[in-house]
């Protein structure tokens, strides 16, 4: 029982780490594309990239 504590509340956390690297790599574009005054190329990786980390499936699913 306590086991299956252990690994839920470490699949939470790592969930939890995901979505907010996901959160801070879409807000850390922003201020990227002011730097490159414009140009947004960095946002066609980190947009998504970010999308997949906030909206995707946990990885304990996987295995």
């Amino acid at each position: 029982m306590e086991s299956w504590k252990r690994k839920w509340r470490s699949c939470r956390q790592d969930l939890i780490k995901r979505r907010l690297g996901g959160i801070v790599l879409i807000v850390a574009t922003i201020p990227a594309v002011k730097m490159l005054e414009g140009d947004a190329t960095i946002a066609l990786l980190t947009i998504p990239l970010g999308l997949y980390m906030i909206f995707g499936k946990p990885m304990d699913e996987f295995y």
